[in-house]
């Protein structure tokens, strides 16, 4: 007896200072330059997974920071937009 759901629902689970580095390596970008929401998306929809939440997870810049707070908060306030 198969017991597998038809659908499969999945909250993706993004760590933003991993991901910038990522993208950084991989793009060459020097700011936060990603959707997280297209990227859970995109993942979603090419395994066939009901996208349920989005889950974006970051740490508070040290001090050596090159980006300032404030321009984090204004990254962070256009993510949830």
């Amino acid at each position: 007896m198969n017991t597998e759901c038809a659908s499969r629902r999945a909250v993706i689970f993004i760590d933003g200072q991993n991901l910038f580095r990522s993208a950084k390596e991989a793009f060459g970008h020097s700011y936060p330059n990603y959707d997280p929401l297209a990227l859970a998306r995109t993942i979603c929809l090419r395994e066939g997974w009901d996208l349920s939440q989005v889950r974006f997870y970051t740490g508070y810049p040290n001090r050596s920071s090159r980006l300032s707070l404030a321009l984090r908060a204004r990254q962070l306030l256009a993510l949830l937009q």
